[in-house]
């Protein structure tokens, strides 16, 4: 789809993580449910993402 006006531009992304939506109490819900820190959860999930694993 072509915006008028805007020659060129076909596509818009939005960058939901925490710019346009708060995801903190489903990562807190998250953390939780097993049993750890929303702390823990994000230094675990930082050191996958960062090594490239799933």
């Amino acid at each position: 789809m072509r915006i008028r006006g805007l020659p060129g531009i076909r596509t818009v992304v939005f960058d939901l993580g925490e710019t346009l939506v708060d995801e903190s109490r489903c990562w807190a819900a998250a953390a939780r449910t097993v049993g750890t820190s929303p702390f823990t959860l994000m230094a675990h999930l930082g050191s996958l993402i960062e090594r490239g694993l799933d």
